[in-house]
């Protein structure tokens, strides 16, 4: 249960769902209003169709696989943005890794991401639990007991952008994307990055991630988000984890095939 003191609008963006989503929204009392958004396959379209219709400044992407983590959780995302105008998004810290998780996900939680690619080239969205101090793409401006404070350089860009994500609506509007099938979580941040609007605030928090309860589950979902991202809209994209214009991109997918085979 969350302590925060107004929600203006909740979306969700349906896209086809099979489960008992609708039923369990209609019983809500928060301010819940269901978009038949299409694209059943698409949910980086369906993000996009949320951003378009959404009425508030301030906005969050909540995935249908993210928990959030204590009563003040919402409040810590928003924070930022209320106190820096030059924040324009705010990201959590950390993925969760609690103890009655599956082994699976409490790897991927202490990990910091589901993604070992881009964890070797230095990538990742969130920090491992190996480290306590701020370690990933971008320079730390200010930091203090709640968050730090980060500019991410476009040209060198980690892959935030969703699994709790708050940020400025009318900055995202900037970005690339006339329509829904244009808008990918990471590229448009880089997108506005390279309008110069480059400062994140990482909220010393965590959110629950579940990113798959089995092997069989990683590989079903990882293979659906490489041929969506990576196939069907490739030529779309505007950023790439993996440049393969970047020496020190070659050099570290190097490295983690070496270390992976050995």
């Amino acid at each position: 249960k969350l302590k925060y003191p107004y929600l203006s609008e909740v979306l969700i963006v349906d896209g086809g769902s099979s489960d008992k989503t609708i039923e369990i929204s209609k019983k809500s009392k928060l301010p819940i209003k269901i978009v038949n958004g299409g694209y059943k396959n698409n949910q980086e379209a369906r993000r996009g169709i949320g951003v378009k219709m959404a009425r508030s400044e301030i906005c969050l992407f909540i995935d249908s696989d993210n928990y959030l983590v204590g009563e003040n959780w919402l409040k810590s995302m928003v924070e930022p943005l209320i106190e820096d105008r030059k924040i324009i998004a705010t990201q959590t810290l950390r993925y969760s890794a609690p103890k009655n998780a599956t082994i699976f996900n409490r790897y991927f939680g202490l990990f910091g991401g589901a993604d070992p690619v881009a964890y070797y080239l230095g990538k990742n969205d969130r920090l491992s639990c190996a480290f306590d101090n701020w370690n990933l793409l971008g320079k730390v401006v200010s930091e203090n007991e709640r968050y730090f404070t980060v500019e991410f350089n476009p040209k060198n860009y980690p892959t935030v952008g969703c699994n709790g994500v708050a940020f400025r609506r009318s900055i995202l509007l900037k970005s690339r994307w006339d329509d829904p099938e244009n808008f990918f979580h990471t590229d448009v941040f880089v997108d506005v990055a390279r309008l110069g609007f480059r400062r994140f605030a990482i909220v010393k928090n965590e959110i629950n991630h579940n990113t798959a309860d089995n092997i069989k589950t990683f590989l079903n979902k990882r293979k659906k988000y490489m041929e969506l991202h990576y196939q069907k809209l490739n030529s779309k994209r505007r950023y790439f984890v993996l440049n393969f214009k970047s020496f020190t991109d070659i050099a570290r997918l190097f490295l983690f095939i070496l270390f992976t085979l050995t």
